[in-house]
């Protein structure tokens, strides 16, 4: 199994959730707005992965990415996949 095959709709419902119980966010009538903030590096020895998510109703897809970066701030690994939920 490839580190690069997951369930984009399991990854994007979990994203979601952890991301909404940060209290990054600000509802703006019907959108949430999401609030600005720094990347921290990791401790040194250690990795860090940055994921996000994005839904779009419209196309009926889910695209999910990734970045791992080390202390100083170097991408170490990238990845991004967009997935059609239309069958």
């Amino acid at each position: 199994m490839s580190i690069c095959s997951f369930d984009l709709a399991y990854l994007s419902f979990r994203v979601e959730s952890r991301y909404n119980s940060c209290g990054r966010y600000e509802k703006l009538g019907d959108a949430l707005i999401a609030l600005p903030f720094k990347w921290s590096s990791p401790p040194s020895g250690f990795i860090k992965i940055n994921t996000d998510t994005t839904i779009d109703g419209n196309r009926g897809s889910v695209g999910a990415g990734a970045v791992v970066r080390d202390q100083a701030g170097s991408v170490l690994f990238s990845l991004q996949k967009r997935v059609s939920l239309r069958r």
